[in-house]
């Protein structure tokens, strides 16, 4: 007597589902592709010793970060590429959760190539965003892309789209924890420079305060570059008249931050000795205006005459 057929597992055997989120197959390769690219440019920078918890700016911009003014000619791609950059280990870790579970979700309605096409155009919409929004912000992470399929999925479940009635409840409650863990880990900045107005030479104090910040670097003025504290203040003494910009830009666990404070230095007016050469111009030309009048005065007179005969001519005139 033959025995009965054990049913067929649909789950898989152990271990297959952690081995489809990152191992590409035929027929389930899209959110692996995206979740292993991430994962591997951020192994490559750390293991070539550019940090693991947070990177430095330079070293983001070098990657492929998104950058407004680096937006021409094949920078171009910096909107595409700045979607797989991390600025740190918290950040990639928090972006593959979001990604993982948008991913998950998406995957009965755009399988493979769909879900890759909307995680970039997705991004590239965040990304365009971003340099408008931030023209002097260094930025990337796929929080766009990932936002952008989260906003899919909520436009599909408020359709009442059926393939996605069951997992209603979990998207709702994922979404709302990616968009909290974003706001918590991000780094804001606080920058400030008082007076926003000087004359070349006149003291300006810069203050600085940043949260949820593992580094800070900072550009603009010789005292007030390179890497800072996360918060503090310094004296700068801008030289060169026009406006002086300072940036400030503090990366953590959700990404990177960019501030920018503006002081407008104006040329110092001269003094002193300066002024006392004015002065003397206007003394040489009254000096050659009155020898002017009076070289006109002598030649009406008989200029012709010496004028030793013109002193006794006078004399004369005057004691008869």
């Amino acid at each position: 007597m033959a025995s009965a057929a054990k049913p067929t597992d649909p789950a898989g055997p152990p271990g297959s589902f952690v081995r489809d989120l990152f191992i590409p197959t035929p027929k389930l390769y899209g959110l692996p592709i995206l979740i292993d690219t991430n994962i591997v440019v951020f192994l490559v920078m750390a293991l070539s010793g550019l940090g693991v918890m947070s990177f430095d700016r330079d070293d983001l911009l070098v990657w492929g970060a998104n950058f407004r003014p680096a937006i021409h000619g094949i920078g171009m791609f910096r909107l595409i590429t700045s979607q797989f950059v991390h600025g740190g280990l918290i950040h990639l870790a928090n972006n593959l959760y979001g990604l993982l579970f948008a991913g998950m979700f998406l995957t009965p309605v755009a399988l493979n190539g769909r879900l890759i096409a909307s995680y970039l155009l997705c991004g590239l919409g965040g990304s365009i965003a971003s340099v408008l929004a931030h023209p002097a912000t260094v930025s990337v992470g796929a929080s766009g892309a990932i936002f952008g399929l989260f906003g899919i999925l909520l436009t599909l479940v408020l359709f009442g789209d059926a393939r996605l009635a069951e997992a209603r409840k979990f998207i709702f409650i994922n979404a709302g924890i990616f968009v909290e863990l974003n706001l918590l880990v991000v780094p804001t900045v606080n920058l400030t420079a008082t007076p926003s107005a000087v004359l070349t030479g006149q003291s300006v104090t810069v203050s600085w305060t940043s949260s949820n910040a593992t580094m800070c670097m900072a550009s603009g003025d010789p005292a007030f570059s390179g890497t800072v504290a996360l918060s503090g203040s310094v004296t700068i003494k801008p030289t060169t008249a026009g406006t002086l910009m300072l940036t400030l830009s503090c990366s953590g666990a959700g990404g990177m931050s960019t501030k920018n404070q503006s002081v407008t230095v104006s040329a110092a007016t001269a003094t002193g000795g300066a002024s006392h050469g004015g002065g003397g111009s206007l003394d040489l030309l009254t000096v050659v205006g009155l020898g002017l009048v009076a070289f006109r005065r002598r030649r009406a007179s008989g200029a012709r005459m010496p004028s030793w005969r013109r002193f006794e001519s006078v004399r004369a005139r005057e004691s008869s």
